[in-house]
């Protein structure tokens, strides 16, 4: 075989190990009802912080606190991480875990928080 053969099969081989990573890794955002259902998958949830239930940071590194989806379905939710600053400000939080249905508990690993604008009351001041 020629050196430029070898060549092109190596990158013909790396493309498709690139290809094949990012269709593995395509996840998509879930529910409470379809994570739970999907018992040991890693899934993504989106939902809402419920400021009337209390927030548990006793445990160091470890965080537990309600959370609404966007269906209005709440669970008790695990966060294997410190608390966030201005976590209770949140408008929004995405989290990636495991949901356990013996306990009623997403074990979550990681969590985006949309916090809200800085920016919001200032919306029209461009507009003038």
């Amino acid at each position: 075989m020629k050196k430029s053969h070898i060549v092109l099969l190596i990158v013909l081989v790396a493309a498709l190990g690139v290809v094949l990573s990012l269709i593995l890794n395509t996840g998509s955002y879930e529910n409470f009802e379809t994570a739970f259902s999907k018992k040991g998958e890693k899934v993504t949830v989106i939902g809402y912080l419920n400021l009337d239930k209390k927030i548990d940071e006793s445990m160091p590194n470890q965080l537990s606190f309600y959370m609404t989806d966007k269906d209005g379905v709440e669970k008790k939710v695990i966060l294997s991480e410190s608390k966030p600053q201005d976590f209770e400000k949140s408008e929004e939080l995405v989290i990636t875990g495991i949901a356990d249905p013996d306990t009623d508990t997403f074990m979550a690993t990681h969590m985006l928080m949309k916090c809200p604008s800085k920016y919001k009351d200032n919306q029209e001041v461009g507009s003038k």
